[in-house]
């Protein structure tokens, strides 16, 4: 038995209960890297709102300087400025002052760009990583897991909720913290040149918001668990409508399915627009109120006199310039403060139900670093008493389980319906551990380590066989990186597999074929054929036929079993059959009933010696 090296697949870093708050768990969904990213994202927040408190300034001394020249004498800040660009006379220094305010601008305009990019670039990688990682952790997962899981759920997971993920919580949480430093370095501005004003503006714009949040945030909480229940609902019964067409055709049931997927579609998509409306809502109307309050300020402090004899240029139309301006800039970056805050309140669901499923322990087969060894059977195959339960389960579905297969036999299992036969398979095929007992490899016992090697040396023809929407030589060699598979080695599995003639003849693009979605262009017997092909693709020493013939008519089924009995003698061959006819031929049938072997022998032993077996022939024959 040699052994080498098998690439794993890494379990997520992150394992943290679901209790955490959902910032928590979403922090927690990030890796080391993608955590410093966010960090150099908030530094250029930071420096863009710098920009955007100096673009805000710098309107304030330009509108005073062009309102009252002579405060270029009186303002410490102006006559520092003044002097430094050489005392030029006031309206030069007016038209500089302008133009570092429009540069000012331009360079804000700019940052903000970028800042833009940057939580653009961050979110969508984020969507491309954490799916990522979310399908690598339910590919990892062991296939007991699989049994009692939805995979319209999983896919899902895999595809919308990473989305929703990002857009609801890490595009708005950095929008949040974007706003918050674009909300500070404008109230500093203003608090600086206009402190009165500034205190009373904020108060209305911080108490409008805080008013309306307190009033939706539940509201919001239980709209991201609807939304969440309502796309688990859309995902299951879309994907029941299209794999089971065939039989809502026949029996006439396209309504149904249509008016159950139209419920919780329209559901997610309220659900959804009633969010936004909350989300976006309380801009308009607080800003609504505050350029009322700039209209009405100078309206209600100044008299007539004041107002037509233009008092209020030279008065206070700076810092109503300047406040309108702050406004202008202000009222956005509360806007994203609230909405960031509304948008993570309704993505929190979504957040606990990505992290839920990323915690999951992975296989521990799936953990193996890689190695150097390489597993083949030269010798023997060997189940030692073998014990084996389903999870769910309260009985035994195999109860000491002996059974040695040598190198080049052909081994048929038969039994009732629920004997053990296909757990049995899975079993030898390492996607399940005994849980007493041992597998052994040439008499060496496979340990968690070995599993991955030891699947290279099978190959797996199911009753349903697994194909690509890909070209039949893809199929064949299926997993091989575009431009690697070995075509003469494709065209030799299938000679063997008899499969190499119709696709030369009745192809139209021979091995380029495309086979369409699950091989819809295909015969049953020819996609039996492309998994044998596949098997001996692989050059597996072992291949597993797991109800391979069961769904074929009988003239089909005797020319696959022709295909089987003519493949090469050094192949080892376990045929798990519910057909008698194609065990026939095996060097020894295994008849189990009730997770037990109760007879191992020949065709003719075991009809002479096994009253089972007998009962199956009966039963077969009837």
């Amino acid at each position: 038995m040699k052994q080498s090296g098998e690439k794993t697949v890494l379990s997520p870093s992150v394992n943290m209960p679901s209790r955490e708050r959902p910032f928590r768990l979403a922090f927690a969904l990030l890796t080391p890297r993608e955590r410093r990213n966010a960090f150099i994202v908030l530094a250029i927040f930071l420096v863009s709102s710098v920009t955007l408190a100096l673009s805000v300034a710098s309107v304030y001394p330009f509108l005073l300087v062009l309102t009252r020249p002579d405060v270029i004498q009186t303002n410490a800040w102006l006559q520092w400025g003044y002097q430094l660009v050489g005392s030029p006379p006031e309206f030069t220094f007016i038209l500089l002052l302008g133009g570092a305010t429009i540069a000012l601008l331009l360079i804000n305009a700019a940052l903000q760009v970028l800042r833009v990019y940057m939580i653009e670039r961050f979110t969508q990688m984020r969507i491309h990583t954490i799916s990522v990682r979310l399908l690598e952790v339910f590919m990892s997962q062991p296939m007991t897991f699989f049994l009692g899981r939805n995979t319209g759920d999983m896919a899902k997971g895999i595809l919308n909720e990473t989305r929703e993920v990002v857009q609801q919580y890490f595009r708005p949480g950095a929008e949040l913290a974007a706003g918050v430093l674009g909300t500070l370095s404008v109230i500093i501005v203003l608090m600086t040149l206009a402190p009165m004003i500034t205190l009373v503006a904020l108060g209305v714009i911080v108490v409008s918001y805080a008013i309306v949040y307190l009033l939706s945030r539940t509201i919001l909480g239980q709209m991201g668990v609807s939304r969440v229940k309502a796309n688990s609902e859309r995902y299951r019964i879309s994907r029941e409508a299209l794999s089971g067409i065939k039989d809502i055709k026949i029996a006439g049931t396209e309504k149904f399915y249509l008016s159950n997927y139209s419920r919780f579609s329209s559901e997610a998509a309220l659900t959804q627009s009633r969010a936004n409306v909350i989300n976006s809502a309380p801009r308009y109307m607080v800003e609504a109120v505050i350029f009322v309050s700039i209209i009405l300020l100078p309206l209600v402090y100044f008299d007539e006199e004041t107002l037509i004899n233009g008092g209020l240029l030279t008065g206070v139309l700076p810092e109503l310039g300047i406040m309108a301006l702050g406004a202008q800039r202000l009222l956005p970056e509360v806007q994203k403060i609230y909405r960031s805050i509304s948008v993570m309140k309704f993505g929190a669901a979504a957040v606990t139900s990505v992290h839920t499923d990323m915690i999951m322990p992975v296989d521990p087969a799936m953990k193996i670093k890689p190695s150097s060894r390489s597993i083949r059977l030269d010798e023997s195959l060997e189940l030692r008493n073998v014990h084996f339960a389903y999870p769910t389960a309260e009985g035994l579905a195999l109860n000491g389980i002996n059974l040695k297969i040598l190198k080049g036999q052909r081994i048929g299992i038969v039994g009732t319906t629920g004997a053990g036969k296909s757990t049995l398979a899975d079993l030898v095929l390492g996607l399940l551990r005994p849980r007493d007992g041992d597998v052994l490899v040439d008499g060496v016992r496979l340990a968690d380590e070995d599993i991955r090697i030891w699947q290279k040396a099978i190959g797996y023809v199911p009753q349903h066989i697994f194909l690509s929407d890909a070209t039949v030589a893809e199929n064949i060699a299926l997993g091989a990186k575009s431009g690697h598979a070995d075509q003469s080695k494709i065209e030799e599995a299938a000679r063997i597999a008899q499969l190499h003639e119709f696709i030369t003849a009745e192809m139209p693009q021979g091995y380029d074929t495309s086979i369409g979605e699950n091989g819809v262009r295909l015969s049953g017997g020819q996609r039996q054929r492309i998994g044998i092909a596949r098997a001996l693709y692989r050059d597996a020493d072992l291949i597993v036929f797991d109800e391979a013939t069961s769904a074929l008519d009988s003239v089909t089924e005797g020319e696959l079993v022709a295909a089987i009995d003519a493949l090469p003698g050094e192949k080892t061959l376990l045929v798990i059959a519910h057909r008698l006819t194609t065990v026939k031929s095996c060097d020894r049938i295994i008849v189990m009933k009730q997770g037990r072997i109760v007879a191992s022998g020949n065709w003719e032993e075991n009809l002479r010696d096994s009253p089972e077996f007998r009962d199956l022939v009966a039963q077969k024959s009837d």
